[in-house]
């Protein structure tokens, strides 16, 4: 297999050219995107203390261009790579045709409590847990030549919101928040979101459905497919990132909590980081 480097690699960058390599994934680099046209995707390196850093990665045009020529883009930072490396990669083997694949059908959806659901989003997403009111997963119940377990632990996991008033056109519905999905590292779970939605939307009844899709990863495909229509975009965030632990804090959060710029926000050295943001998608359903 031979890639092509037509720039200057950085360390961030060498070392997910060796990790593409050691999966013999073929890729070339122009820039700090890396394009892997065997599964159309795009990846978008940033690494910290740039200027890339501090501008929203790939610009909206750029994106626009890529979704034309029907590319998928992902983005990468340099922090998320450094502290949570797992999560990335399980990600991006997935994306990559790399993961294991199990089939929501052999699959039962069950309740689980605030510990188990805590536990298990720590490990697997990239936000972590969340509070919450009602906690969902799916248990692999039927084993097949790719997945032969049946685990007591859960394969993936949904949580939502209680119900919020929203006004919408004039009418004031009761609006739930999904807040948080995710499936086990190095596992698809193919109809797994949908089989988790429909179990929840069977039990509570709700007049909408609002979620957010990371925009670093997703256009919100999944969503549409699920009946969801899209609804807006959320501002990129800011963040400080700390240059030793790579841990990373929102401006926002620092502001609440030091005042309006104050020189207590930064540390030392520190690193600013900005996002994409999100993009929003709601579903409205009959029920009232």
């Amino acid at each position: 297999m031979s890639n092509y480097y037509p720039g200057i690699l950085n360390t961030f960058s060498l070392e997910f050219s060796n990790f593409l390599n050691q999966l013999d994934i073929e890729f070339k680099l122009q820039g700090n995107l890396f394009f892997i046209d065997k599964f159309k995707l795009a990846i978008e390196i940033v690494e910290l203390n740039t200027p890339e850093s501090m501008a929203i990665p790939v610009e909206n045009h750029d994106k626009t261009e890529l979704s034309l020529i029907g590319y998928k883009h992902i983005t990468l930072y340099e922090d998320e790579w450094r502290t949570k490396s797992e999560i990335i990669t399980s990600r991006l083997l997935i994306n990559l045709g790399k993961s294991r694949t199990v089939f929501a059908r052999n699959c039962e959806v069950r309740l689980i409590d605030s510990n188990t659901a805590k536990k298990f989003l720590n490990w697997n997403h990239l936000l972590g847990h969340t509070a919450a009111s009602y906690y969902y997963a799916l248990f692999v119940v039927k084993g097949t030549e790719s997945f032969p377990e049946i685990s007591a632990e859960p394969i993936a996991v949904a949580v939502f919101s209680s119900p919020r008033p929203m006004n919408r056109d004039g009418e004031v519905i009761s609006s739930y928040e999904w807040v948080r999905y995710a499936s086990r590292r190095g596992v698809r779970v193919a109809g797994g979101m949908g089989k988790l939605m429909n179990c929840f939307i069977k039990e509570h009844s709700p007049q909408e459905i609002m979620s957010y899709a990371d925009r670093d990863w997703s256009e919100g495909d999944v969503y549409k497919k699920l009946g969801f229509r899209f609804a807006g975009y959320t501002p990129p965030i800011d963040f400080v990132v700390n240059p030793v632990t790579f841990e990373r804090v929102s401006i926002k959060k620092l502001r609440r909590k030091f005042g309006e710029d104050s020189p207590e926000m930064y540390e030392e050295n520190a690193l600013i980081l900005r996002n994409r943001g999100n993009l929003k998608f709601l579903r409205r359903l009959s029920f009232s």
